[in-house]
């Protein structure tokens, strides 16, 4: 069975995130690519939406369509077979580990 209060806490979490990124939209590109700890702080936001996307979608294959989950990558693959993330959104999931981002499921 799903359960709407655990996605409901990772949508709200994914809210704080945005709210957080929005402070920095406004930065010139040439002045953000210049400070690695503004790159940090941004690149952190992002990890943190895109977790709380891959536990969403975990809860959801587990508990609606009674997949069996492996790690990572089995989840961001059975997401894209039942059309929850497009091809495109999984090739780009699957470049960040060449950046040295660990993954940890929070479902």
């Amino acid at each position: 069975m799903t359960d709407w209060e655990v996605i409901e806490q990772h949508v709200q979490n994914m809210e704080e995130a945005l709210a957080q990124l929005k402070k920095y939209q406004n930065i010139p590109y040439e002045d953000f690519k210049r400070d690695l700890g503004l790159i940090w702080i941004v690149e952190k936001g992002l990890e943190i939406l895109v977790q709380h996307l891959l536990d969403i979608g975990a809860h959801i294959l587990s508990s609606k369509l009674k997949e069996r989950l492996g790690g990572l990558w089995e989840i961001i693959s059975k997401l894209g077979k039942h059309g929850i993330f497009p091809q495109s959104f999984q090739s780009r999931l699957r470049a960040w580990p060449d950046s040295g981002i660990s993954w940890s499921m929070n479902i």
